[in-house]
């Protein structure tokens, strides 16, 4: 006797990688929204939560975009960068 669990599909099977939501959304790389707002000093609302949603929830977001994104966000931190409506 098989058991019907042994036909379903494996639990360690991950989904396939979805497109970014951050680059969905933007015409515009991660790297140049970033570059942006380190050299005018502002980031706006919208962009700041898209990128936080990002880090937090995009499991395909590559190392090199959480790396950018994390330099915006230290520059915000330190003031540099300000957050806009």
């Amino acid at each position: 006797m098989v058991s019907s669990f042994a036909h379903h599909t494996p639990w360690h099977r991950k989904p396939s990688p979805q497109p970014s939501p951050v680059q969905a959304q933007f015409p515009q790389t991660i790297e140049s929204l970033v570059t942006t707002a380190l050299d005018q000093g502002t980031l706006t609302r919208r962009d700041h939560l898209t990128l936080t949603a990002a880090m937090l929830s995009n499991p395909v977001l590559t190392t090199t975009d959480r790396q950018q994104i994390n330099q915006l966000f230290d520059a915000i931190r330190m003031g540099r960068v300000n957050v806009t409506d």
